[in-house]
């Protein structure tokens, strides 16, 4: 913990905090942004550590009423989050969820929670970090920078919004044309960006403004690392959104042509190539499909699999311009990990992972047979040396501190 620089800083984003998790469950129709809310949960927790004056501003990413969400409002609520030794203080403000004008609400109650910051903190050096590219957000602190001057915006940008879904009707291009005129207009008050992926600069405005890339935060820090007893039952585990243009279908194929009848393929999550996985299951009883789960349900079928797999290909622009959460979650978990050699990831990762030799189905199959006849305790070491490497280089204090860095580098630029 360094907890040195002085700025007061307010993240502003959409968590599922402690006291309104149940809530936004019980409310929720279908999935909820759980990869969202945790890698932002890791940006929390090592900005708490790096920052004296530092809290959350939280209006969470929620489904919009009626279609997705059963409440007309989102949840409210004032709590202190623990991390470690660290307290922070998290402000759930509550917003208009109807759809089509949610966004308008949202703009309203973000740009008031960060008028009230701004006024409780003027007397300090004031920074903003936005989580997302989320226009009413982005909004928001531009209409704060513009009444109080000295305040600086930083940009977290996980996603390119034309990249974040594959639903091609003309109303959403619409919504998307006009959302990214609205940004492109809004981007030029940005004082520096948070990347995950070094191409995203070929996408996005970006001027002088300086830039980092955080690709991930590691979720185990070195301490927690333990031995592994070995899992009662072998298994390949999927775990995330079950999106057709993810290759998740390619696994499930994959799988079906593997020899081993005492190998199983669990599957975890939702999306739209569900039908078409129940349909496999009925066919395979290796093939085990749980729907969506709790995150810590999650977490323990990872660190107990045998081998954890993400079949996401290279094809498709997207994956020049993201980091899939799961490549992080993954190798923290110690388990082996297979997945393809993806653009959007750094080179440093590439020794941490198998990877099969091109991407048809058959090559995929051949690997997993490969590496499930690997010597289970080399196949241990193998899982235990990436999480070594996210807990040691990957972790909340080091990529936390490259924002600071940033922050520092705006001030001394505007001397």
């Amino acid at each position: 913990m360094n907890r040195e620089f002085s700025d007061s800083v307010a993240f502003l984003g959409g968590i599922f905090s402690p006291r309104i998790y149940d809530e936004v469950i019980v409310n929720s129709k279908g999935s909820i942004q759980n990869a969202a809310d945790a890698l932002q949960k890791l940006f929390i927790k090592g900005l708490a550590g790096e920052c004296k004056e530092f809290s959350v501003i939280n209006l969470p990413y929620l489904g919009s009423f009626p279609k997705l969400y059963k409440k007309l409002y989102s949840p409210k609520a004032e709590e202190t989050m623990a991390f470690g030794n660290t307290q922070t203080k998290v402000h759930t403000i509550r917003y208009f969820d109807f759809a089509l004008i949610k966004q308008y609400f949202i703009y309203r109650a973000a740009l008031k929670a960060l008028r009230k910051w701004a006024k409780h903190n003027e007397k300090k050096e004031r920074t903003v970090v936005i989580y997302a590219l989320f226009t009413p957000f982005l909004k928001a602190a531009v209409k704060l920078k513009k009444e109080f001057e000295d305040v600086r915006i930083i940009q977290i940008v996980p996603d390119l919004p034309e990249f974040m879904s594959d639903k091609n009707s003309w109303v959403l291009r619409m919504l998307k044309s006009k959302s990214n005129r609205m940004l492109n207009k809004l981007e030029v008050h940005i004082d520096g960006y948070v990347l995950l992926s070094r191409f995203m600069t070929e996408r996005l405005p970006i001027d002088k403004q300086p830039v980092t890339i955080i690709e991930g935060i590691s979720n185990i820090s070195r301490n927690q690392i333990l031995e592994s007893e070995g899992p009662d039952e072998r298994y390949i585990l999927y775990t995330g959104t079950l999106a057709r243009r993810y290759g998740i279908l390619n696994l499930v194929k994959a799988f079906t042509k593997v020899k081993d009848n005492n190998i199983k393929l669990i599957i975890c999550g939702l999306g739209d190539a569900e039908c078409e996985i129940r349909e496999y299951a009925a066919k395979d009883s290796r093939i085990i499909f749980k729907g969506q789960i709790l995150r810590e349900k999650a977490i323990e079928l990872q660190q107990k699999a045998t081998l954890l797999v993400n079949p996401r290909t290279p094809e498709g622009e997207f994956t020049k311009y993201s980091f899939p959460s799961k490549t992080m979650e993954y190798l923290a978990s110690g388990t082996p990990t297979l997945m393809y050699r993806l653009p959007g990831i750094p080179d440093d990762y590439f020794q941490y992972f198998f990877s099969p030799e091109d991407e048809s189905i058959d090559s995929l199959t051949a690997k997993m047979e490969e590496i499930l006849a690997m010597n289970p305790a080399k196949l241990r070491e193998f899982g235990q040396r990436g999480q070594n490497f996210v807990a040691n280089e990957k972790n909340p204090h080091v990529q936390a501190n490259k924002i600071v860095e940033l922050i520092e580098l705006i001030k001394k630029n505007k001397q």
